[in-house]
């Protein structure tokens, strides 16, 4: 059985741990606590200015971003931004 998540390693125990399901809650606890969450490290400036910033891990996961559409459905402008910005970090994907 695969087991899918959103992130790299979160089957990995931690001696303390919060788990969030709002980009907003997270990133205000993030600055609040001096935390920190795995993630595609995608995290731009505009978001939050220089308080978060993306640290490669030492340990390597392979991590697949896509996005997912109803038959018939075509991308917003705002999808299209995003898969343009995701081309730009795995030009190797279509």
């Amino acid at each position: 059985m695969k087991c899918f998540s959103e992130e790299p390693f979160s089957t990995e125990l931690s001696e303390k741990e919060i788990r969030i399901s709002d980009r907003a809650a997270i990133v205000n606890l993030m600055i609040g606590l001096d935390g920190y969450t795995i993630s595609s490290g995608i995290f731009p400036d505009y978001l939050q200015g220089k308080q978060i910033i993306s640290v490669p891990l030492a340990k390597k996961e392979e991590m697949r971003i896509g996005y997912v559409l109803c038959r018939g459905q075509s991308l917003s402008e705002l999808g299209l931004i995003y898969v343009d910005a995701l081309r730009k970090y795995a030009p190797q994907s279509t």
